[in-house]
C-alpha cells in the first residue's frame, strides 16, 4: 500500500466512521431500512417456492427476463 492510500484509508475511516450501522440480522436490515406500508404489502405477490424455476431453463437471457419480471 502507498502512504496516499493508507492517508486515504485514513481520512474515509475518520469521516465515515460514525455512519456505520454495524452488522445486524437481514429481517432486522430490512424492515428497518426497507419497511413498506401495510396496505403495499398486502398488493405485493408472495414468495412461492418454484416461482423462478422457469428462469434456470431458460437458454437465452430476453427468455430468462420474461421470465423473472412478471407479476
Amino acid at each position: 500500500m502507498t502512504l496516499k492510500t493508507m492517508r486515504d484509508i485514513e481520512w474515509l475511516w475518520d469521516n465515515m466512521s460514525s455512519h456505520f450501522v454495524g452488522s445486524m440480522p437481514p429481517q432486522t436490515f430490512l424492515d428497518y431500512f426497507l419497511r413498506l406500508p401495510e396496505d403495499v404489502m398486502k398488493g405485493l405477490p408472495s414468495f412461492k417456492t418454484n416461482m423462478f424455476s422457469g428462469v434456470s431453463i431458460s437458454s437465452h437471457e430476453n427468455e430468462m427476463y420474461v421470465k423473472f419480471v412478471r407479476f
